[in-house]
């Protein structure tokens, strides 16, 4: 049964915030003669609540787990493990190795937002004229890129003239800070999309915190 509600909008702000979990999110708003709104709320059928846990969602789960692995461990290694080895581990340390990771540590604000950016162009691009979904194939990309050039840079930070440089230092550990945050980009867009709605971020949460514990540090 619908029922028309007309209110002030002050007055369905506040009525909004006591809807009833079982009135649906997906409420029509319209507007009356006088352009006042009209809310016609939809009663959802009853039904058993969703579980996270339930056996539908244990491959989400799963895969939510997993896939931040990646993450976790690359931004462990570039942005803490690193200034530790740099300074005390490389022979001769790097000059300035904590300023070094501070700086780059710095440079990732930034490039993390400049990444979520152009994951976004190229994903609206691609769906638009490719019909590709933009999320994966980035997210693909930068999978392989980091576990081809990751070895390969933080190996020459190791050997000289790389790890003697502060620049080329800088500039190296930034490059899998470019690669980690077009990872980072495509992958958190495409996690939400695993889950129901009703249980999307709690699911989310479960197993993105659960790969950075284990993978993270």
């Amino acid at each position: 049964k619908k029922t028309s509600i007309k209110q002030s909008p002050s007055a369905i702000l506040a009525m909004a915030s006591d809807l009833s979990e079982e009135v649906a999110s997906d409420e029509s708003e319209e507007e009356d003669d006088g352009g006042m709104p009209i809310i016609t709320p939809r009663v959802k059928a009853s039904r058993p609540p969703e579980k996270i846990l339930a056996r539908s969602n244990i491959r989400g789960l799963v895969s939510c787990t997993l896939v931040p692995c990646m993450s976790a461990a690359l931004y462990y290694i570039i942005y803490i493990w690193l200034a530790t080895y740099m300074e005390t581990i490389r022979e001769p340390p790097t000059p300035h190795a904590f300023a070094v990771n501070t700086a780059t540590g710095l440079f990732s604000l930034p490039l993390t937002m400049m990444g979520g950016w152009c994951v976004d162009t190229i994903h609206s691009l691609s769906s638009k004229y490719c019909g590709y979904n933009g999320y994966k194939c980035v997210m693909y990309v930068s999978l392989v890129a980091g576990a081809i050039l990751a070895p390969v840079l933080l190996g020459a930070l190791s050997r000289s003239p790389y790890g003697d440089n502060v620049v080329l230092a800088f500039g190296l550990q930034s490059i899998c800070g470019i690669i980690l945050a077009f990872f980072n980009g495509a992958m958190l867009p495409l996690l939400i999309t695993i889950f129901p709605r009703r249980i999307r971020l709690t699911s989310i949460a479960l197993g993105y915190n659960i790969a950075l514990s284990i993978c993270g540090g």
